[in-house]
């Protein structure tokens, strides 16, 4: 049932500037369901900062979050102040293997 809400690894890039995060778990193969992250784009940083950004208030905004599903073997590399969250695992276990790079 695991989950993160939405976040920064990096308030800026002068701490850590890239987030490696490797799936080690599949969504298909082992039966997981749920634990996908999600990503908002940079014009609704401001929301993220000023409180939780709930997905009812950016499906109001008619904006949906990038999403990416769990796939062994998956490497998502991004920018370590890109707001982002870990959806909640409702089946299974999610294994995943997150890197920071300073």
């Amino acid at each position: 049932g695991g989950f993160y809400r939405w976040h920064r690894d990096s308030r800026d890039a002068s701490f850590r500037k890239l987030t490696a995060l490797c799936y080690l778990t599949d969504r298909d193969s082992d039966g997981l369901k749920g634990g996908e992250t999600s990503f908002a784009p940079p014009s609704l940083d401001l929301l993220v900062r000023r409180g939780p950004l709930r997905e009812a208030n950016a499906r109001g905004l008619g904006w949906l979050p990038t999403v990416q599903r769990p796939r062994r073997g998956r490497a998502v590399v991004f920018d370590a102040t890109m707001p982002h969250r870990a959806h909640r695992v409702r089946r299974g276990r999610k294994l995943a293997l997150n890197v920071w790079f300073v």
